[in-house]
């Protein structure tokens, strides 16, 4: 029995009929299983001149007997902001209550569709969460990012489809990736706020991560990623948005500023060098100029000359003394004109090293936080008197709407100084001057890595054993109080995180039943490289839960010690064989596509054959990697036999001989890869190396089980 569904657009928005009909199509299409493309559709324009009426697209169904569905859109005029619906839209609401029951015959016809895209499913869910706090903040783009459609009060408006789904299929298949994060001077007006968001995610490539406004910086931090091409165009974009909407004549503001867009780096984060990202910020500089007719100057990695490299010296003295700063001759502006515009000021852009912005709070005026800042700050007091901390800036503020005072820092480099060093470093400072210190704040993203490095420092300072990358996260968000003025949730503040997405359609993200069918399945990959890889976690992970079994027993309770040296390298062996599995089967997949290069003239062959040796370069390196990364393991495993629970003994024989097979297969698919390689001394110094670590696997594996079988 055929199906009647309703699609009314939003109230008060108008939008494109035919793209949301085809969006509709799209859909239905994959709900039925068929794909779009050999769909006939008939198109009808909605019907009633200016006033609305009935369309959409039909589903033959002599054609498509299974799919007599019919879809039905709703189109309503923009009567006003003051009025909420029109006689349209309200006889489309009621004519969906009286298909709601309609359409449950549909729902149960779609669960197994559903079961197959949980994992899909799941992965929106957790992005939808991230903007529901953009949402509320944002409500006047409730319906663009409900609908594909455009919102009343956007009139830049491009993209139409929904972020988070925009987000999800960038994240899977984009090669390169790059970060922005434009700062600019508004953070009180929730209007220009949302305008500046719409204009970054509706430019097609870019995602919007994260919006931070601050009422007492009258600041807002806006983090986007995309590909390098789309991230200059989200900055452009947003970068427009703001011309029209802040003056700064009017600005005040707690933080240094330059401009109405007064900063604007560009980050390397996926696949990207240094290099590219200053190609980015200057190709933003340069048409930023062209289009808005501003003063635009380059720091950082970009910046043309020493003076410029620190982004305090080219914002030395602020928006109040550019019309003197832009008459001398030593700061005349990267590109645009030298001249003085009022209402916005000049930008800074450039190319740097991810920057995390971190707050320490204190109870305490601005002043006692500033002398904190000076303290501990790369700059100190001057030249005479140096700060503690390489690659930190600071200076102290009160946050009026946390009614507390904040050594604000940036770090420039948290390899050179982490994250909780300059915690640390603030505490001690803090106690010296008698200051209560409650907690402390990431504005933005972070890099999974720097939070890390702290959970290390801690558990090595309190003598803590933990091993889940997940724990490791809360014990910092613990012990440096991140959530303090605000939750911290990890999946909305780690990069990584956001990436990632939870890596849908990866093989190590597959069911164990899906990952043995894509296995079984007519394809070259994945093959036996990721089959090792999969069998070498298995045997690491039998390896560590031995340790587990035995650490925290009262019997076993002297033995604590050793288990806290024997499980974490077992532990993270797994984890490393699990990100194996996906690294063969893309590194085998560049060498197939090299294959597929055109090879009609000498240039292509040359370039082919190039990227076939480059292909099988990258083939040969993963099972190598796998191979000694196994072979480190074999003293821990045998320890492990002879101190772990007795009961378990079984388990570490088998890991045992399930290392020694992902061993093997290791060897294999090196010496299946060698076979094409040209590079004979490479070739050779690569077969040594291979059966060397394969001797010491079946030697471990030999000496892990005599060890099991003594004993008793």
């Amino acid at each position: 029995m055929g199906a009647e569904m309703e699609f009314p657009l939003l109230n008060g928005c108008r939008g494109s009929w035919l793209c949301i009909t085809q969006q509709y199509c799209r859909t239905l299409a994959l709900w039925l299983n068929i794909h779009p493309s050999s769909c006939p559709l008939t198109l009808r324009q909605p019907g009633g001149g200016g006033g609305g009426g009935g369309g959409g697209c039909m589903w033959d169904p002599e054609l498509h007997p299974r799919s007599n569905i019919h879809i039905w859109t709703q189109t309503c005029l923009h009567l006003g902001k003051q009025k909420e619906s029109c006689s349209v839209c309200s006889t489309a609401t009621c004519r969906r209550r009286r298909l709601t029951c309609r359409r449950r015959s549909l729902t149960c016809r779609r669960r197994s569709l559903t079961c197959r895209r949980r994992s899909l499913t799941c992965r929106r869910r957790r992005l939808t969460c991230r903007r529901r706090r953009l949402t509320c903040r944002r409500r006047s783009l409730t319906c663009r990012r409900s609908w594909p459609i455009s919102c009343c009060s956007v009139n830049d408006w491009r993209s139409t489809e929904r972020p988070a789904a925009t987000f999800l299929r960038f994240a899977d298949a984009m090669a390169q990736l790059v970060e922005c994060v434009p700062n600019f001077s508004e953070g009180r007006n929730q209007q220009v706020i949302d305008a500046i968001s719409a204009a970054i995610s509706g430019t097609a490539g870019c995602s919007l991560l994260d919006v931070d406004p601050g009422a007492s910086t009258n600041r807002t931090v806006y983090t986007f990623v995309g590909p390098p091409d789309a991230v200059v165009e989200g900055a452009l974009n947003a970068a427009r948005q703001a011309f029209s909407l802040i003056d700064m004549t009017k600005h005040s503001g707690e933080h240094p500023r330059t401009g109405a867009l007064d900063v604007c780096p560009f980050i390397p984060v996926q696949n990207v060098t240094m290099d590219d990202c200053v190609g980015c910020s200057r190709a933003f500089g340069q048409k930023l100029a062209d289009m808005l007719h501003v003063p635009v100057y380059l720091y950082g990695e970009a910046a043309g000359t020493p003076a410029r490299r620190a982004l305090p010296s080219v914002r030395a003295g602020e928006y109040e003394a550019l019309p003197d700063k832009l008459s001398r001759q030593e700061w005349t502006p990267d590109f645009g004109p030298a001249a003085f515009v009022p209402s916005w000021g000049a930008t800074v852009t450039g190319a740097r090293k991810f920057l995390i912005a971190y707050n320490v709070n204190l109870i305490s005026t601005k002043e006692q936080a500033h002398r904190v800042a000076l303290d501990i700050r790369e700059q100190g007091r001057g030249q005479n008197q140096p700060g503690l901390l390489k690659k930190v800036q600071g200076m102290g503020w009160y946050l009026e709407e946390a009614k507390i005072a904040q050594v604000s820092t940036n770090i420039l480099d948290y390899e050179v100084t982490p994250l909780h060093a300059v915690y640390e470093e603030v505490c001690r400072a803090a106690e010296e001057l008698r200051l209560p210190l409650v907690g402390s704040q990431i504005v933005g993203l972070i890099p999974l890595k720097a939070l890390l490095d702290a959970a290390d420092f801690y558990i090595h300072r309190d003598q803590l054993f933990i091993l889940e990358e997940e724990h490791k996260v809360r014990l910092v968000v613990s012990k440096l109080g991140l959530d303090s003025l605000g939750p911290f949730n990890p999946k909305e503040r780690i990069i990584e995180y956001m990436v990632r997405g939870q890596e849908e359609g990866q093989l190590g993200s597959l069911t164990l039943r899906q990952f043995v069918h894509s296995v079984g399945a007519r394809t070259a990959a994945p093959g036996g490289g990721s089959v090792s890889a999969a069998i070498a976690a298995l045997g690491a992970a039998l390896g560590a839960m031995v340790g587990q079994m035995t650490y925290g027993k009262r019997q076993y309770e002297n033995l604590d010690g050793v288990m806290r040296k024997l499980i974490p390298p077992l532990h993270r062996a797994m984890n490393d064989f699990l990100q194996m599995v996906d690294a063969d089967a893309s590194a085998f997949n560049s060498y197939m596509a090299a294959l597929k290069m055109p090879k009609n003239t000498a240039e292509e062959k040359k370039r082919r054959e190039a990227a076939m040796q480059d292909g099988l370069q990258q083939a040969l390196a993963v099972p190598e990697a796998l191979a000694e990364r196994i072979s480190a393991l074999w003293p821990h495993l045998k320890e492990m036999v002879v101190h772990g629970n007795i009961s378990c003994k079984s388990d570490a024989q088998v890991a045992a001989k399930a290392l020694e097979a992902a061993a093997f297969g290791a060897y294999y698919n090196i010496m299946t890869n060698l076979t094409d390689v040209t590079d004979e001394a490479f070739k050779a110094a690569t077969h040594r190396r291979a059966s060397a670590l394969l001797q010491e696997a079946q030697d471990g594996a030999a000496a892990v089980l005599h060890a099991a079988e003594t004993r008793t």
